[in-house]
């Protein structure tokens, strides 16, 4: 857990590098999209839940600041942060070229690996057996 704390709070440091002022608010503006369980999803309590939600929450604690959490479509979260309207995503975003042109990426705290199951003889994924 203390390396996964850690690697977010590079990305914290490192997504508002050159945005001065953005670590001495006391309230973050953190956007996330709530549809990616087990990472952010809402409970029946409609309350934010999920890994990144807690790593967020310890680390906020951790350097003492608070969260105020900005819950968006997913598409619309790299542009609200390069429009300062949020000061960071935790939203089990994964690093793509176009993305890292954009915005700093943390170190990696977490590694998916995804499977695709298909019928025998379905050419979905054009041949190529890989997405």
């Amino acid at each position: 857990m203390k390396k996964l704390l850690l690697a977010f709070f590079a990305l914290v440091v490192a997504g508002t590098a050159g945005w001065g002022n953005v670590m001495e608010k006391d309230v973050l503006l953190v956007g996330t999209e709530s549809t990616y369980p087990p990472y952010e999803f809402r409970d029946d309590k409609n309350e934010l839940k999920g890994f990144d939600i807690d790593m967020m929450e310890a680390i906020a604690e951790k350097i003492g600041k608070k969260i105020e959490w900005v819950d968006m479509d997913f598409d619309n979260l790299i542009p609200a942060l390069t429009e300062k309207k949020i000061d960071l995503v935790a939203a089990g975003m994964s690093w793509t070229p176009e993305r890292a042109k954009v915005v700093a990426f943390a170190e990696n705290y977490e590694v998916s690996i995804s499977a695709f199951v298909t019928a025998e003889g379905n050419s979905s994924l054009g041949g190529h057996g890989r997405c």
